[in-house]
């Protein structure tokens, strides 16, 4: 039984870093769609309420904002998947970067 050579054990890894990648980017699709349904709980219950006061405005605010960054970082993660340009890979962690700092914010 011959022994697996170099070639085989480099393109046993990058197959295993695709699907990584793209586990990560399932991942973070499903928490981008719960942000978006967080988002539209919020908005709902808010617009019953009769008496919102400040804290509740900036609650919905809050999630508002932790939606666009979900959105913009999901995105920045796609960008980067399978094998773009290096402006293409750049941007995407740009978006990865703003995304975050958005969710934070939020």
């Amino acid at each position: 039984m011959e022994a697996p050579n170099r070639d085989d054990k480099y393109t046993h890894n990058e197959e295993s870093k695709v699907s990584f990648e793209e586990l990560i980017a399932a991942g973070n699709s499903l928490k981008t769609i719960g942000q978006i349904m967080e988002l539209i709980g919020a908005a709902n219950l808010f617009s019953l309420n009769e008496r919102p006061t400040p804290g509740d405005k900036q609650v919905v605010s809050g999630i508002v904002l932790q939606t666009i960054g979900q959105i913009i970082h999901t995105t920045g993660i796609f960008q980067q998947l399978g094998e773009p340009s290096d402006e293409v890979m750049l941007q995407g962690q740009k978006n990865e970067i703003a995304g975050t700092s958005l969710k934070t914010a939020g």
